[in-house]
């Protein structure tokens, strides 16, 4: 059933940009309300370089961390080395790398909590 995974998928990226859409926009609305006028460029500009280098930051540092879990739940593999045998120890490597980025958005929730109003 590759039609029911692809619709899954589809299902979930939709899902992903509709909270991203949520979220962003009265966040950047609520940044920039409490900026003065003469500085909403800058202030929009340091935003945007913010929130892309979060990004790009966030996606090096999963595939790190894939390819420490692959390296060491692999036994020294990598993806150079992989092949279709290697399917259990890649999953495994996926989920690890998963729970790690999920518990580093955790913590990054908490401290935002944790911050003066």
């Amino acid at each position: 059933p590759i039609e029911g995974a692809l619709v899954r998928l589809v299902v979930l990226l939709a899902l992903l940009g509709a909270g991203q859409s949520i979220f962003l926009t009265p966040n950047s609305a609520s940044v920039l309300g409490r900026v003065d006028e003469q500085y909403l460029g800058v202030s929009a500009g340091i935003l945007a370089t913010a929130r892309n280098f979060g990004m790009v930051s966030g996606a090096a540092l999963a595939l790190a961390l894939f390819s420490f879990f692959l390296n060491h739940y692999g036994g020294g593999l990598s993806l150079s080395d992989f092949t279709s045998a290697d399917r259990q120890v890649f999953l495994q490597a996926l989920r690890a790398t998963f729970a790690g980025m999920a518990g580093l958005a955790v913590v990054g929730a908490l401290l935002s909590l944790c911050r003066p109003r």
